[in-house]
């Protein structure tokens, strides 16, 4: 059983102590997976959208653009980023458009360095589970060490689906070479939505924009182009390996009693 304390100057700080995880939580069939889940049972012309972004308000405002065009998106940002109680109602507007919100963990270098790794992920599924009310939860780890998952499914966190992977593995060196500074903006839209467009299908997942050209508007260029070319946009929970995923959930609820954060 699980003792959490919670500290609360800017953002959420969660210390988390367990003792060993009861046996049913080791085994937990059907869990977080050792490899990723890349869309890539979506057909020819079929993406999945997920979107990296560095705070609440930017995902908050391609949120807004994304529901208008009719695309939806899974959004991730640092538990760090998004603690803070102000943010809550922003978070929820994003949910309540039809996009969701995926769990990276607390810190992505802390992540990165295996530092307290349960609480990583616990502190964040805290804020998501007030937030996503139907009990899909979805994560992925940035460096793709998809190790983590035994651990973290130890610890009764198999109820999350994933972990997420992109299906273009070098959009983030495409990114860094073409959109780092406003002067880029034409040949960085252009450069991103012909790669994406010549891969025709899979969960496509944005790097963090950083430099000056502004996040928002890349993404809105590049959706509104690959939408013009005839790209369909396909929820994260409606790509069939994922379906398939969130049924076996629904089929085996008391598998997860280990899981304190569970909805079901």
């Amino acid at each position: 059983m699980c003792n959490i304390f919670l500290i609360v100057p800017i953002f959420f700080i969660f210390l988390v102590h367990c003792s060993q995880p009861a046996p049913e939580c080791a085994v937990l069939e059907n869990g977080i997976k050792d490899f990723p889940l890349r869309g890539e049972s979506l057909g020819l012309g079929q993406i999945s959208l997920g979107i990296e972004v560095d705070s609440v308000s930017i995902a908050e405002d391609v949120s807004n653009y994304l529901s208008v065009k009719g695309v939806p998106a899974i959004f991730f940002v640092e538990g760090k980023k998004i603690g803070n109680a102000g943010y809550e109602a922003s978070l929820r507007s994003i949910y309540i458009q039809g996009h969701r919100l995926g769990n990276i963990g607390y810190s992505e270098k802390e992540v990165q360095k295996n530092q307290n790794l349960e609480m990583q992920f616990r502190s964040v599924d805290y804020i998501l589970t007030r937030i996503q009310s139907d009990s899909l939860f979805f994560m992925r780890f940035s460096d793709n060490d998809y190790s983590r998952s035994k651990h973290l499914n130890a610890f009764g966190l198999g109820k999350y689906i994933g972990p997420l992977g992109s299906s273009l593995s070098g959009l983030g060196n495409l990114v860094r070479n073409y959109c780092e500074s406003k002067e880029q903006e034409q040949i960085c839209v252009q450069e991103v939505s012909s790669y994406i467009q010549a891969a025709k299908k899979g969960l496509v997942i944005f790097p963090i924009l950083t430099g000056q050209l502004g996040a928002g508007t890349v993404l809105k260029s590049v959706i509104s182009r690959l939408q013009q070319v005839g790209i369909q946009f396909v929820a994260i929970q409606d790509i069939p390996e994922i379906s398939r995923e969130i049924s076996l959930r629904k089929e085996s609820k008391k598998s997860r009693s280990c899981d304190d954060y569970s909805r079901n």
